[in-house]
């Protein structure tokens, strides 16, 4: 058996079948089948943290928005040449950079996006962009867990984002760096002004205050069921439920530590490389 139900729902069914910590499932009166004291637990996610501005150029995806023939005209020309800004997903570049000259590797990545929403996703009624600053090798670890033995009831969820200073510390250096670009031609010919979090949010603490009230998850959750040897690990290296016979978990869960990146790539590749260690130990 296969399981492929990504980081919040394959450590749900294992803790649902009686499969990890045994104090967890009997809390949740969940009968123990097998102890896997990893289950659920080294949630990691990218953080990001955005800074909005109004846009003095009236070219942003915004713009496509809030006007129907301009927007219109737009996607005619996606749906007859597939080109134009219908053919791309508006996030226009991306840049990795050191929040530190003490870190090795980049771990921030700072992304362009071509417009500016408000609490409800809904793109504002004037032009618009933002600029993303997203870390992207986090020391805090979170966890997801079964909150009872109801199939049909959510994972309890806990990011932990921020619980470690050097994560704090890397938001606040991306924050700035992302300010620091709106504020250097020819990026600030395009500024109107910054919306938010605002000019007047500039003290170090306020502008942690800031990341913790409008940070977000990325989506790009991993980590829940581990792969490796130790004591926390969930999976083998051939992604095999440590303890278990005949059943995997291959998907994005299985990461030990998330990549300095966006997920998608990383989690085919786990796909097709389970697929192919699977096939491997039929023809055995």
């Amino acid at each position: 058996m296969v399981l492929c139900c990504g980081a919040f729902n394959s450590p749900q069914l294992l803790h649902l079948s009686g499969i990890g910590p045994p104090r967890l499932l009997k809390a949740r009166g969940i009968e123990v089948v097998h102890e896997l004291n990893g289950v659920g637990e080294n949630l990691q996610d990218h953080f990001g943290i955005g800074l909005q501005f109004r846009s003095t150029r009236r070219t942003t995806v915004n713009d496509l928005y809030n006007n129907r023939a301009k927007g219109g005209l737009q996607l005619l020309r996606y749906l007859l040449f597939r080109t134009g800004p219908f053919a791309d997903n508006g996030n226009y570049s991306n840049t990795f950079i050191h929040s530190s000259p003490d870190i090795a590797t980049p771990d921030m990545m700072v992304t362009f996006m071509a417009w500016c929403t408000q609490e409800d996703l809904t793109p504002f009624p004037f032009s618009g962009f933002t600029i993303l600053a997203e870390h992207m090798r986090p020391d805090s670890r979170g966890y997801v867990r079964a909150r009872s033995a109801d199939p049909a009831e959510p994972p309890e969820i806990r990011f932990n984002f921020f619980k470690s200073e050097a994560d704090q510390r890397a938001a606040l250096a991306g924050f700035k760096f992302a300010r620091k670009i709106s504020q250097t031609p020819p990026m600030s010919d395009c500024v109107e002004k910054e919306i938010a979090p605002g000019p007047s949010v500039g003290a170090d603490e306020e502008i942690v205050a800031y990341c913790r009230e409008a940070g977000l998850s990325l989506l790009h959750s991993v980590g829940t069921c581990k792969m490796g040897v130790g004591p926390d690990a969930v999976v083998d290296p051939r992604l095999r439920v440590i303890g278990l016979n005949g059943l995997r978990v291959v998907d994005a869960s299985i990461m030990p530590r998330i990549v300095t990146g966006n997920t998608n790539a990383a989690a085919i590749m786990i796909g097709e490389k389970g697929a192919a260690m699977i096939l491997e130990d039929g023809r055995r």
